[in-house]
Formats: structure tokens, C-alpha cells, sequence
């Protein structure tokens, strides 16, 4: 399991380091593959609008990652199934009226998934991996004084796993032969976003094969 937590000391210095890396790549990217589509394909279930005072609005999610928000999640499935995801963040605001079940078989598949203000206890159940919240980690008994993220990716490990969402478990519901990556951190500053979008972008290079 990796575990990724990041203290305010810390994020400064990541966000630098974090960025000048993303802009090395980039350029390198550009250098080799002018006309190649930068973004990745990203779905954000949410029932905010652009109108509202937040850094959660799907606007800013637009520029900073390409993502496509999406107001019914039936509609969201539809356009999974027609073009798969690689992340889908999803606003507790609207979790509600998300599917469950769906968002289990995401977390099977190893689709980096992301949710705001919404503790560890919850989307354990959600993903339905017991595990997730493990240790006490992010279990709400710290509230945290604004918006926050969590991210949770379940990971293959080599010949023993894999993410056809069919796999073996182990116990406790740990998966068989596959791990997890788990991240957290605030949303209350534009630097906390750009930890965030560093932080998904990261994600999403890791779960490429």
C-alpha cells in the first residue's frame, strides 16, 4: 500500500519541484508529438455551476485538466462506456445520487478515482474496499476546516492481480495480489488546487501500462 500525505511544510517545495517536472515534460512531449492530444480523458460528476464562488466549479476543472463535467451520473456511465475514463472525480456534494455498485467496479478496473469533502469511511464504501480507511486515515475524527480532496487508485502487482475488476480478494477485502495508492490534502488556496491537479496528473502517468 503507499500512503501519500502532505504537510503544509511540505507542499511549497512539492509544488515547485512538482511543477518543474510537469513543465519539463511537457516540453519534451511537445518536442516529440506536436499534434498529440495533452489532456486525458477525465469526468467530473458534480451539480455545481461556473456561477458559484469555488475552486471546485467545473469551469476550473475544464482549464486545469480537461475535464468533462457531467450532472446525471447515468449520462457519466454512458460516456464511459463510449470513451473509458481514466480519472473520475466526483463532488460529495452530489455523491448521493452516484451508483454505488458502478463506483466499485471503477475502483476494480484501477480508475484513478478523486472526491471532494468526502472522508475516508465513506468512500471505502463506496469503492467497497474496507481498507481504504485503514489506520484511521482521513476518518473525519480531524474535521477539516474547508474543501479537501481524496484520491484512491487501486493498483496491480505484477503476474498476481490485474484490473479486469474480476480478480481474486484477499482478506479484510484487500484485493488479491494488488495494492493501493492513496492521497489527501485541502482545497482552500489556489496552491492547494495546483497540489491537487499535480497530484491527479501523477496519478494518471503511473496508471499508464
Amino acid at each position: 500500500m503507499i500512503c501519500i500525505r502532505y504537510s503544509r511544510a511540505m507542499k511549497r517545495g512539492f509544488v515547485l519541484f512538482l511543477l518543474s517536472a510537469l513543465f519539463a515534460a511537457s516540453l519534451a512531449a511537445c518536442a516529440q508529438a506536436p499534434s498529440a492530444e495533452p489532456q486525458s480523458r477525465i469526468l467530473y460528476f458534480t451539480h455545481r455551476t461556473d456561477a458559484e464562488a469555488s475552486l471546485l466549479v467545473p469551469g476550473r476543472l475544464r482549464t486545469a485538466l480537461g475535464a468533462q463535467a457531467v450532472g446525471e451520473w447515468g449520462d457519466l456511465m454512458v460516456l464511459h462506456a463510449t470513451q473509458p475514463a481514466e480519472a473520475i472525480i466526483i463532488d460529495g456534494a452530489a455523491a448521493a445520487q452516484a451508483n454505488a455498485d458502478d463506483i466499485a467496479r471503477l475502483y476494480r478496473e484501477c480508475i484513478v478515482l478523486a472526491f471532494f469533502n468526502m472522508y475516508a469511511p465513506e468512500v471505502a464504501q463506496l469503492v467497497n474496499d474496507p481498507s481504504v480507511s485503514w489506520d484511521g486515515w482521513m476518518d473525519g475524527s480531524e474535521p477539516q476546516p474547508g474543501d479537501f480532496y481524496i484520491m484512491v487508485r487501486r493498483t496491480a502487482s505484477g503476474s498476481m492481480g490485474d484490473c479486469s475488476g474480476a480478480g481474486p480478494t484477499g482478506g479484510a477485502g484487500q484485493p488479491g495480489g494488488l495494492g493501493k495508492s492513496r492521497s489527501q490534502y485541502s482545497l482552500v488556496s489556489e496552491e492547494d488546487f495546483e497540489v491537487f491537479v499535480g497530484v491527479l496528473t501523477v496519478e494518471l502517468a503511473q496508471a499508464q501500462p
